[in-house]
């Protein structure tokens, strides 16, 4: 519902309304998932990468995923036109208020996923792994997290043309939300128990005592349901100008500064009161031939066939019941957030608008999951291992969670766009993009589990963007109305992320290191080598009809990746390197995954009325 009212020099505008969205995936069978794999051994390490090249059967549980957010809002807007002071001001702002439900479930106990391995062309016929969603009842703790949630929003704007030439943009916003959920939960007194009972590697000191060495008090993340705060201090500013250097719009400087938070956290903070009724479990399988495991670094139980018979057989195998994983969280979380800068030149040549921009954008205060379990002395590492096996007693795993991620951008943007006229008959724009980022932490990836906590992570290239990427796309007027189209894009290959060992021992004792490598190419792009990790050439041409009147209909028939470019994304990692010193060697493999799609010709109809 919209009520809007204006005069001569204010507009008010007020909405109320619901919101009800639903996000449910869920497997399409119910059964066991087969998953092939092949053991690679690590470089530089004992260890060995388990590689997975083809998924069938059954989705896991992991896959049966319900999020929700329903409830009502209503938002106040008041803009005042005409103000004179130095200028003329045009000032905004506004009030927001929700009042909604948030659910969410991450997983379900159904479809267990059973791996076996490939070796020398043929198959083992039983399976080295299990992973499994098991239910636990444990106490405080349900398979879906709901909470209600209240949501206050409140900014203030106030855009200035001071003069004929400058144009100033300052405001600033605050948001608060009250979420139970974090604040109104009581970690499990069971657990707190368990932390603080006498350990028996170090008689006369609780066992929390152990992480001590990484600078953990556990005691920061035991909740009493009144010791947590809401955050209250996610104040956004913003900033930004544009100056006509000449007055006629040939040339404009523009910049600015801004504040941004991600309020989309409940997804996380749901784990802390779900987690252990659904956990995950990953049980290894004795190799029958040998009656050892088939990795070294981790324990296992002997296979029989009665577990491929579901969930509830799987719960049986020693170990599994009564340990379900726990996450906690500090009790002083904080909202994650972004500042971005930039500034930046455009200018009219001609028919074309070009535009230089730099932009800088920094990330801070990521959620990070960390893992509790230390050896009996508070170390982390012992011989370059994780403490897997020492968890806290009487629990399978335990995560912290905490603030941490962060990520480092820098862009540099140059775009030349000469806009599609009906006089002309044609539109190109083109664009190129420049970015050095690194990050200590893939932002989607928030658990670490390859250093005692998130402040050991290095900072290494960011795998979320390509350090080159050209997009050339334009339009030209045919023959009997038909409209033809093209578009490139050109991109190296985006870094990689991942644990490398060469013979490099950090001071706390961790045997192999995060890196960010950047791989090789899968190809040229009409000159030069084999620089190209992404390629595409698309066409396609568009056609409209009138039926009668305003209804129309038109048809357009898409050539995708007209060249069949393969733009491979998964890699070989023979190596990086010895005695301490980097040296990657990375190949493509050619057998793995691709971007994008092969050449396929794609047809669409539609109709506007």
């Amino acid at each position: 519902m919209r009520w809007q009212h204006s005069t001569d020099n204010w507009f008010n505008e007020v909405i109320v309304g619901t919101e009800n969205s639903e996000n449910n995936p869920t497997p399409r069978t119910l059964g066991n998932g087969i998953v092939y794999t092949y053991f690679q051994p690590r470089a530089g390490s004992t260890d060995i990468d388990e590689r997975t090249f083809l998924t069938t059967g059954s989705a896991g549980g992991k896959n049966a995923q319900r999020k929700s957010q329903k409830g009502w809002f209503i938002q106040n807007d008041l803009t005042f036109t005409s103000f004179q002071w130095h200028g003329e001001h045009t000032i905004k702002m506004g009030v927001n208020y929700k009042d909604i439900e948030l659910t969410s479930q991450d997983a379900a106990a159904l479809n267990p996923q059973f791996s076996y391995r490939v070796s020398n062309g043929s198959i083992d016929s039983t399976p080295y792994r299990v992973d499994f969603i098991a239910p636990y009842t444990t106490p405080g703790q349900r398979a879906t997290g709901v909470s209600p949630s209240k949501q206050y929003g409140i900014y203030l704007q106030d855009d200035w043309a001071a003069t004929d030439k400058l144009m100033i943009n300052i405001g600033v916003r605050w948001d608060y939300e009250d979420t139970p959920a974090y604040t109104n939960f009581v970690t499990s007194q069971a657990f707190v128990d368990a932390l603080y009972a006498n350990d028996a590697e170090n008689p006369g000191q609780p066992w929390a005592n152990r992480l001590l060495p990484s600078g953990i008090n556990v005691a920061d993340y035991i909740s009493t349901g009144n010791n947590r705060k809401n955050f209250k201090d996610a104040w956004a500013p913003r900033f930004g100008f544009s100056y006509d250097i000449f007055g006629d719009e040939a040339a404009i400087v523009h910049g600015g500064a801004a504040r941004s938070y991600d309020r989309n956290l409940f997804e996380q903070l749901a784990l802390e009161t779900s987690k252990a009724a659904l956990s995950p479990v990953a049980v290894y399988f004795e190799n029958p031939a040998t009656g050892t495991c088939y990795r070294a670094d981790r324990t296992c139980v002997a296979f029989d066939p009665r577990y491929l018979n579901g969930i509830d057989q799987l719960n049986t195998i020693p170990g599994v019941a009564g340990s379900a994983e726990l996450f906690m969280f500090n009790n002083k979380l904080k909202t994650p957030y972004s500042d971005q800068y930039s500034i930046g030149i455009t200018n009219q040549v001609g028919d074309w608008l070009t535009d230089v921009t730099f932009q800088r954008i920094l990330s801070y205060d990521g959620f990070a999951m960390g893992l509790i379990n230390r050896y009996p002395d508070g170390s982390y590492f012992q011989n370059g291992n994780v403490p897997w096996g020492e968890p806290v007693p009487g629990y399978q795993n335990t995560i912290l969670g905490s603030n941490g991620l962060e990520q480092r951008n820098s862009q540099v943007l140059l775009s030349a766009d000469k806009p599609y006229t009906k006089e002309s008959g044609w539109g190109l724009t083109l664009s190129y993009t420049h970015t050095s980022a690194r990050q200590n932490r893939n932002i989607d990836e928030p658990y670490g589990f390859d250093k005692a906590t998130i402040r050991g992570y290095p900072f290494v290239k960011s795998d979320a963007v390509a350090a080159h990427r050209f997009v050339a796309s334009g339009s030209i007027d045919g023959p009997w109305g038909v409209t033809f189209g093209a578009k490139l894009v050109l991109a190296t290959p985006e870094p990689i992320n991942t644990i490398a060992c060469f013979g490099f021992t950090d001071p706390d004792g961790a045997t192999c290191q995060q890196v960010g490598v950047t791989p090789p190419g899968s190809g040229k792009f009409l000159v030069g080598g084999d620089i190209w990790g992404y390629r595409t050439v698309d066409f396609q041409a568009t056609k409209e009809f009138t039926v009668a009147g305003d209804f129309k209909l038109n048809a357009r028939v898409n050539l995708l990746n007209a060249f069949n470019f393969k733009n491979y994304s998964a890699y070989a990692y023979n190596g990086f390197g010895s005695n301490g010193q980097f040296a990657p060697d990375i190949a493509i493999n050619t057998s793995g995954e691709i971007n994008y799609v092969p050449r396929s010709v794609v047809l669409e109809i539609g109709a506007k009325f």
